[in-house]
């Protein structure tokens, strides 16, 4: 069998041998998508246009779920004169994968008038539903306003032919230190001597929280951490399970006593280690991070 690609890279001269070949590997295994499809591209360069569009179809029908095949299929329509089936066979293969390189070079080959502008056009219905998805606090609302004008622009490059992105995250993410603070993050903190919570809620329900809780002696600290999340359809996990020590280096003045004892000393060294991951070492300042080893 002769492998042929999307563009029908193969010389003139091997193609008559690579259609003999491909008819008779199809003919051995007719239920094959990808010989199909090798079948379609080698007919189309050698102009044998129904039975180019008979097998590209074919390839679709066997994978319908294949953006290559669809964006084969396109070519093969086109090089039969059904530029109407091509259309609507390229923005099969674009809403598979708008941004594959199926449909990308596909779409740098065929026509860019009618009607494939329309057939692309009318399969845009970018929603990256973020009144939903972004949490009711200051950030989440500003994160909404950037989703909205997110979706926006990918619903005009959707309708110009071009790639766009498909979704939009709107949640806060739960932070790595410090503190939240109650209206400009959707969640709360507690801290308080060698422990310390915070919580994370969006707009769907779901739950991300963070604990750490330790021992002082000194400027030596040592401290274990994990992570929780509550979905309301999927329940109750936890991750991230880990610990480390701290060798503060912030003096012994009284604000930097009272910040070590809640966790987070004005600068410390640090060894951590995370979910089994190798240890780290790291210098940190009110445990934001400074360089990592």
């Amino acid at each position: 069998l002769v492998q042929v690609n999307a563009a029908g890279a193969l010389p003139d001269a091997v193609l008559p041998l690579a259609l003999d070949a491909a008819r008779m590997a199809a003919a051995l295994d007719p239920g094959s998508a990808a010989i199909q499809n090798n079948l379609g591209n080698v007919a189309r360069r050698l102009g044998h246009a129904d039975e180019a569009v008979a097998a590209a179809r074919r390839a679709t029908e066997l994978a319908p779920d294949e953006p290559l095949y669809w964006a084969n299929l396109a070519r093969a329509l086109e090089a039969a004169g059904d530029s109407a089936g091509a259309a609507q066979a390229l923005a099969r293969a674009r809403s598979l994968e708008p941004t594959g390189l199926a449909y990308l070079a596909a779409r740098g080959t065929l026509p860019a008038g009618p009607p494939y502008a329309e057939a692309l056009a009318r399969t845009c219905t970018v929603d990256f539903r973020c009144q939903a998805t972004c949490p009711k606090s200051i950030i989440g609302q500003i994160n909404l306003v950037t989703c909205e004008i997110a979706n926006s622009s990918a619903q005009m490059a959707c309708a110009a032919g071009e790639p766009y992105a498909t979704s939009f995250s709107c949640a806060e993410e739960l932070p790595e230190y410090g503190i939240l603070i109650p209206g400009l993050n959707a969640g709360f903190s507690v801290a308080g001597p060698g422990f310390s919570f915070h919580a994370v809620v969006d707009g769907e329900g779901n739950v991300d929280v963070r604990v750490e809780a330790g021992v002082n002696v000194g400027p030596v600290g040592g401290y274990v951490r994990a992570d929780g999340h509550f979905t309301p359809d999927g329940g109750a996990s936890f991750d991230n399970f880990g610990g480390g020590a701290r060798l503060s280096l912030g003096g012994s003045s009284a604000a930097a006593n009272t910040a070590s004892a809640l966790g987070h000393p004005p600068a410390h060294i640090e060894v951590e280690t995370v979910g089994g991951q190798p240890a780290q070492l790291n210098l940190e300042t009110y445990n934001a991070g400074l360089i990592s080893y």
